[in-house]
């Protein structure tokens, strides 16, 4: 409805309450202080669920008042306790401002619904916000990998092995190299080097970004990093005091610092954006994010991890990949509908970008989740096995994108692992906070599509008395913990 239309509804609702029980538009002093409690609890409702954007696309009219609602019984508990504070003795102008400002809310929202109903078709969800394109891929010779394994001695004959077993082309076919630094060429090479250790690089998207546009399509790209494994094995051979204020800071200035706006600006001025802290998530992640997938990789010695990647997508366009402590991520809701999504982040920055990989190499456990996740983190496993990571879902259920029992809002990749009949019963119905997957008996993919499926279509049935069957499992569960298996 526009943020200026709601607050000139409240405006307009004060203001005709106050003339009605004064006769005036004059008001006294107290009714100032009523105002401004008013104004206040406004701006929570609006910050809370958004409710200035109603969700006309989900055309139903209980779904798009639903927000409406939830707002006003925010706003109405809100200003109670403020009244109780502050025993104001205005009370009835709040109480019947609201009633009153509520009562137009849904005169014009079932007006604008019957001038939008024929306004808000569909959405294709095999068509993809930010989707990264394939390129055409073209055949590299195999004289490059020699010159690299000979010559600059910059991987291990393990590593050549691989790299030759994704080579397809002739012996004889001529290929260029370029060891990278920071400075591009006018030439595209086949192979790069990237000389500068990852954790060292000032910028690590805009040399990722160099890079894919350097390389020729089905190019190669090796380069070195010092995991975060790596680096905190090297703690335990610290005594225990020093371990101790090596841990806080790592944990404090290394980690949290470069992740917290505002902070992350100290952290690059002090640093000299040298020795960050990365993991293997976020350096495949990044890669994935930049078009690059990842072939193999080896550590040596136990501490330098060597990488070699191959160009196959475009880049990302992305504005917003996941890297602060709360991050919003796009999901197929109702309808199929792109929604952002809000969650604490359990995984390390860029996780998101792996999702077919991980996929690819470890397929699914029996509980619906990827197996051996190696994107997940320490702290993430806690808040996933007590859903404290899903709290901030509760945002998107008063802004009405999603409801608290139901289907997993799933990314766009993991939706088109199921069936169309699948896919058509879950764009009937809202996605879900806690999931009906508790089974775990499971051990195929096609037996979680059943079971989510029997529930899509009990609820089409019994939408209210399938939710109350669920939410009792759910809650017992959480309280168990089960999900963290």
């Amino acid at each position: 409805m526009g943020f200026l239309l709601e607050l000139l509804g409240l405006g307009i609702s004060f203001l005709g309450v106050t003339y009605y029980v004064l006769g005036n538009i004059d008001p006294v002093r107290s009714f100032y202080f009523t105002a401004a409690i008013l104004f206040i609890g406004w701006l929570v409702t609006i910050a809370l669920n958004e409710r200035h954007k109603p969700k006309f696309y989900q055309k139903k009219l209980k779904y798009i008042a639903s927000p409406f609602i939830k707002a006003w019984l925010i706003y109405f508990i809100l200003t109670t306790l403020l009244i109780l504070i502050f025993n104001l003795n205005t009370w009835y102008i709040a109480y019947v401002t609201i009633s009153v400002f509520s009562l137009a809310e849904i005169v014009l929202i079932i007006l604008l619904k019957y001038i939008k109903r024929n306004n808000s078709g569909e959405e294709d969800v095999s068509v993809s916000k930010f989707k990264q394109n394939n390129l055409n891929i073209r055949k590299i010779g195999l004289p490059i990998i020699t010159y690299l394994v000979n010559e600059e001695q910059m991987i291990s004959e393990d590593l050549f092995e691989k790299l030759y077993e994704n080579v397809k082309s002739t012996r004889d076919q001529k290929s260029k190299v370029l060891i990278f630094d920071s400075k591009l060429t006018d030439d595209k090479s086949d192979f790069i080097h990237l000389k500068t250790l990852v954790n060292n690089l000032k910028e690590i998207n805009s040399t990722f970004k160099k890079l894919h546009h350097q390389i020729t399509n089905g190019g190669y790209l090796t380069l070195k990093y010092y995991g975060l494994d790596e680096l905190e094995a090297s703690f335990k051979k610290l005594s225990a005091v020093k371990r101790f204020f090596r841990y806080v800071h790592f944990y404090i200035y290394q980690r949290a610092f470069p992740k917290i706006k505002g902070l992350s600006l100290i952290y690059k001025i002090f640093s000299g954006e040298k020795n960050k802290v990365i993991s293997k998530a976020e350096v495949w992640g990044r890669l994935a994010y930049h078009g690059f997938d990842v072939i193999s990789e080896e550590r040596i010695d136990n501490q330098m991890t060597v990488l070699i990647a191959k160009k196959i997508k475009t880049v990302s366009d992305n504005p917003n990949p996941s890297h602060s402590p709360l991050i919003r991520l796009n999901r197929v809701g109702y309808r199929g509908k792109i929604i952002k999504v809000y969650k604490i982040r359990s995984m390390y920055p860029y996780s998101e970008f792996l999702q077919q990989k991980v996929y690819e190499l470890n397929k699914l456990s029996n509980t619906g989740k990827f197996n051996e996740d190696f994107r997940i983190t320490k702290y993430g496993k806690i808040f996933r096995k007590y859903w404290i990571d899903e709290l901030p879902q509760f945002f998107d259920w008063l802004r009405g994108e999603i409801k608290l029992v139901g289907i997993r809002a799933m990314s766009q990749q993991f939706f088109n692992l199921y069936s169309k009949e699948y896919k058509e019963l879950y764009k009937q119905v809202k996605p879900g906070i806690f999931s009906p997957i508790f089974d775990e008996t499971n051990d195929s993919f096609e037996k979680i599509e059943n079971i989510e499926q029997k529930y899509l279509e009990s609820y089409l049935k019994q939408p209210i008395a399938t939710d109350f069957k669920y939410i009792k499992i759910v809650l017992n569960h959480i309280l168990k913990g089960v999900r963290s298996k």
